[in-house]
């Protein structure tokens, strides 16, 4: 059973992304702030970053931040010094996701055209790319050596990580995947359809869904034992 335990009402626009690091919640919005969250109070901290344009996926890892904009240009930074490092520019449309294998020290950036990037963390090295015929890829999660990919067309690919190989793929969602994570040793993805469905993480079988928001479910992130959604009609809820 799901149920809601939290919602935050506090940014302006609607809600892209959002990541858990260190006991804090981070989220950015179409208002082109990336804010910072105690998540046990649901008050906002004194962290935030604004943009020139909308941040609709970011990274955390090491205290560096990667974030895409809906401009295509990815920017690093630090955040224990609070500074920018980089800017890259390879992508020509927007940046809607981005996933990190850590014991590989590698990244991937998904676009609105289709475009699938790989990058070494590390020393933020371009290493490959890979145009996919599946629309926006609006969302990737990396898991046991396999990346998740959600397609624009409604299907979730699973690739190989090495090579890039798609090894599998279902449908998930009408009017495309918006939303892919791994909790509780399950897969959920959110749709455009504003459902959050559960699959079996070895068969890709449906367990359940729910209709979850008003509007499209933009990113899923396990919690401890919860999972957190975050959508476009504002609102960031969490459930159990």
């Amino acid at each position: 059973m799901i149920g809601k335990q939290l919602e935050i009402r506090e940014h302006a626009a609607g809600v892209y992304h959002l990541q858990f690091y260190n006991n804090l919640l981070y989220s950015s919005s179409a208002d082109r702030f990336l804010t910072r969250w105690n998540l046990l109070l649901g008050t906002q901290d004194k962290f935030a970053i604004q943009f020139d344009q909308s941040v609709y996926s970011f990274l955390i890892h090491r205290d560096i931040l990667l974030a895409g904009t809906s401009s295509g240009e990815l920017y690093f930074f630090d955040l224990s010094q609070r500074k920018e490092l980089r800017k890259f520019t390879n992508h020509t449309s927007a940046i809607f996701s981005i996933a990190l294998d850590e014991t590989n020290d590698r990244c991937f950036v998904g676009d609105a055209d289709g475009l699938l990037t790989v990058w070494r963390w590390s020393d933020q090295k371009f290493l490959a790319e890979l145009p996919m015929a599946c629309g926006k890829i609006r969302t990737l999660a990396f898991h046991q050596g396999k990346l998740f990919l959600g397609g624009g067309d409604g299907f979730v690919y699973v690739l190989e990580t090495d090579k890039l190989n798609v090894l599998d793929k279902f449908y998930a969602h009408n009017d495309g995947v918006t939303s892919i994570c791994v909790h509780d040793e399950a897969l959920y993805t959110g749709g455009k359809d504003a459902y959050i469905r559960k699959w079996d993480l070895q068969t890709y079988e449906k367990v359940n869904a729910i209709p979850a928001h008003n509007f499209a479910v933009y990113k899923l992130l396990s919690w401890n034992n919860e999972l957190i959604s975050v959508s476009r009609d504002k609102t960031i809820k969490a459930f159990s």
